[in-house]
C-alpha cells in the first residue's frame, strides 16, 4: 500500500514542478493530500482556497487537484459536480466521473461542490 502511495506522491510532485515551470509561478514544495467522502446531500459552498491577491506570497493551496474515485457510471442526475467560476466566463461544471483528474487555480477561481445524490469519493490535494 505504501509503495502505491509513494508512487502517486512522486507523480503529483512531477505535475507540481511542470505546472510551476509552465505558469511561471513559484509553488510550495509541500503538498497537501486528503481522501474526501461526501455523503448523500453533501456539498461545499463557493470559495477560493487561498487569496493570492490579498497575500501574493502565499504558496499553499494555490493549485488544486481532484481525482475522482467514484464507482463508474456517474451521471448528471447524481449531482456532486465541481462548479468553477472562471473570471469573465460562465460557470463550468465537471461531473465527478471515476478516474477524472481536475487541476485548477483554486486561489483565483471560485469553486464549489454541488449537492450530491450519491456518495462522492475523491483524492483532493493542493500545491
Amino acid at each position: 500500500l505504501w509503495d502505491a502511495f509513494y508512487a502517486v506522491w512522486e507523480r503529483l510532485d512531477l505535475v507540481r514542478q511542470e505546472l510551476s515551470a509552465a505558469l511561471g509561478r513559484e509553488m510550495s514544495t509541500e503538498m497537501e493530500l486528503h481522501y474526501v467522502r461526501y455523503p448523500v446531500g453533501g456539498y461545499y459552498r463557493r470559495h477560493v482556497d487561498e487569496d493570492l491577491d490579498a497575500n501574493p506570497r502565499a504558496l499553499t493551496r494555490a493549485i488544486s487537484f481532484i481525482c475522482y474515485l467514484n464507482k463508474p457510471g456517474w451521471c448528471a442526475a447524481d449531482g456532486g459536480e465541481l462548479r468553477s467560476y472562471p473570471p469573465g466566463e460562465p460557470p463550468s461544471d465537471v461531473l465527478p466521473e471515476s478516474g477524472t483528474l481536475v487541476v485548477f487555480d483554486s486561489a483565483r477561481v471560485e469553486h464549489e461542490v454541488q449537492p450530491t445524490g450519491k456518495e462522492r469519493l475523491a483524492l483532493v490535494g493542493w500545491f
